[in-house]
């Protein structure tokens, strides 16, 4: 449904999925995906490098308007949420981060509030949604419901599945929608495995911008991946330089890189598909911010 963009040293490479494009994957291609690739010294290769630039730029603008409420959200994360203080300045890993805190009374109206929201919205004992054609005669139809419920009944054990991790996901989520009054819950696809995945995502490492009415319609997050797992999730040959050269140095695959991945309005991102209402790309950036 989507297309990944991942901008290298000296290429673009676009994985579309297979089941976004015909034809079967070619010879060669990472997880599944098919594999076009464009040199950044040609026309195609400079546009793609300018549109990365302008999307990176309009990520930084979009963090500098938000700067002023990293603050806030800190001095809730202590109160609150201790595992999320780390808005204004990365401590060591497995920090204590409660010397602040003299009571557990915040900490406990905060997860008896998430608990209260997961059990109204989204209880585990209880198909908490229902599927519609959106047409009253096709909802009518006994064919037609008999097929609407078999699909509930399938993506209910697809979200409830093991290896989705939607109960964690989710549960992070209510937690940082009670505390920040924001959350952020990535779902996709298991590349390689078949399902479902979800991730909640550190209001730190999200930047949001919505439309005229107010709806949220671009989203960056900051994702941060060592070598190996870079490789194991795109492919060696779909890293930059540095990234590569640290697979080859014996220490290098646990060195961590970042990557930018950006949801955006299908108009504003050039060649998606027509039938998908928004388009993902992923950025590669070094270990120093600056674009491999």
């Amino acid at each position: 449904m989507f297309q990944d963009l991942l901008m290298n040293d000296s290429r673009a490479v676009c994985l579309t999925s297979p089941s976004s494009a015909s034809g079967a994957a070619p010879a060669g291609s990472s997880k599944g995906y098919m594999r076009t690739e464009t040199n950044a010294a040609g026309a195609a290769g400079r546009g793609a490098a300018t549109r990365i630039a302008t999307l990176l730029d309009r990520r930084r603008r979009l963090e500098e308007a938000r700067a002023g409420w990293l603050a806030h959200w800190q001095e809730l994360a202590e109160m609150l949420l201790p595992g999320r203080a780390d808005f204004t300045g990365a401590g060591a890993a497995g920090a204590k981060r409660t010397a602040g805190l003299y009571d557990g009374t915040p900490m406990l109206a905060r997860r008896a509030l998430a608990s209260a929201i997961d059990g109204l919205l989204k209880p585990k004992t209880a198909r908490w949604f229902s599927l519609r054609a959106g047409d009253g005669a096709a909802d009518r139809d006994e064919d037609a419901r008999r097929w609407l419920d078999e699909a509930e009944a399938r993506l209910l054990a697809a979200l409830y599945a093991r290896p989705a991790r939607f109960i964690q996901a989710s549960g992070e989520v209510d937690n940082d929608l009670v505390t920040f009054g924001t959350g952020v819950l990535f779902v996709g696809e298991r590349r390689g495995l078949g399902g479902l995945t979800f991730r909640s995502v550190h209001l730190r490492d999200a930047v949001i911008d919505a439309s005229g009415d107010g709806k949220v319609d671009t989203i960056f997050v900051t994702l941060r991946r060592t070598a190996r797992q870079a490789a194991r999730e795109w492919g060696e040959d779909n890293l930059g330089a540095r990234t590569r050269a640290a697979l080859r140095d014996p220490r290098g695959p646990d060195r961590t890189f970042t990557f930018v991945q950006a949801v955006l309005p299908r108009e504003e991102a050039p060649g998606a598909r027509a039938d998908a209402a928004l388009q993902a790309r992923h950025l590669a950036q070094a270990p120093g911010g600056a674009l491999e």
